[in-house]
């Protein structure tokens, strides 16, 4: 909501109650509620990144300091289990350290994008795959097909 409207909502308040009690009571009630609501709208991760074209995975994707080949390399469709087994909750985990929580979206059919990494070069023979459910970007990781390979979450290289 627009801070004038709350500005607004406090002087009006202000006018019609005269005792000071019931309106610092009013305004912690007020000032409680907006906290519940920026901290439910902020549990769902890192916000609403679109991914329903490759332009704007491809810029996620840059955004995390990482180019990848224009075209996709791999998509293919998934579901996320209803139940998480060790290796999903391992997945997860990863996913989490990104601010993405696959537990949100149990049992739904997501498509699965995977790129070939470019640059850096300490990222060679990479692929970053990014997971989309509904044109919005849910998850993914940066991942070494190396025999020794790691998985890396979807953040800024360098800082994971």
């Amino acid at each position: 909501m627009n801070i004038f409207y709350w500005v607004w909502l406090v002087k009006f308040f202000c006018f019609y109650i005269t005792n000071k009690k019931l309106l610092c009571v009013f305004l912690i009630v007020v000032l409680l509620f907006v906290i519940l609501v920026e901290f439910l709208s902020c549990e769902s991760g890192a916000g609403v990144i679109p991914g329903a074209d490759n332009n704007s995975r491809i810029n996620f994707i840059k955004s995390l300091g990482v180019t990848v080949s224009e075209e996709v390399f791999e998509q293919k469709e998934i579901t996320i289990p209803q139940q998480f087994n060790k290796v999903y909750e391992n997945y997860n985990n990863t996913q989490i350290k990104a601010g993405f929580n696959l537990k949100n979206h149990l049992g739904k059919n997501a498509v699965l994008y995977r790129y070939v990494v470019n640059s850096p070069k300490e990222l060679n023979n990479a692929f970053v795959n990014i997971i989309v459910l509904d044109g919005e970007i849910i998850g993914g990781d940066i991942s070494s097909v190396e025999l020794d390979g790691y998985m890396l979450p979807l953040v800024e290289y360098g800082k994971n």
